[in-house]
């Protein structure tokens, strides 16, 4: 009984030195914000982990030099969805999506186009 105690003791002690120590703390530790792309025709993305109630302004720049800009408000759930209906990108576009709140949420979608869409 005792070498299993040991042996459970020291896989915790293992595992706390190789997580450096942290523990999970959900409710305490602010989520980092995050966009998400949901479609391309139209181009519409999705907001994750803002501030609820922020407002935020979404830029949306392709490849192709179009830009767009949009405002929008995070839902009590820091949630938002945004679709810019005249922006569509076939797997050769490359999107970038810059999200930017009031209350100082910030997130960046990048996607480059394919290496087959590259010219030499």
């Amino acid at each position: 009984m005792r070498i299993a105690v040991s042996l459970i003791v020291a896989i915790a002690s293992a595992a706390t030195i190789a997580t450096g120590g942290r523990t999970a703390r959900a409710d305490t530790t602010p989520s980092q914000a995050k966009l998400r792309l949901m479609a391309t025709d139209p181009l519409a993305v999705r907001g994750l982990a803002f501030h609820p109630g922020e407002r935020v302004s979404v830029v949306l720049r392709l490849s192709t030099d179009a830009t767009w800009t949009q405002r929008t408000t995070a839902s009590q759930a820091g949630v938002f969805n945004v679709v810019f209906s005249g922006a569509r990108a076939g797997h050769c576009t490359g999107i970038t999506v810059r999200a930017t709140g009031r209350a100082g949420s910030a997130a960046v979608f990048h996607r480059i186009p394919l290496p087959a869409c590259m010219i030499d």
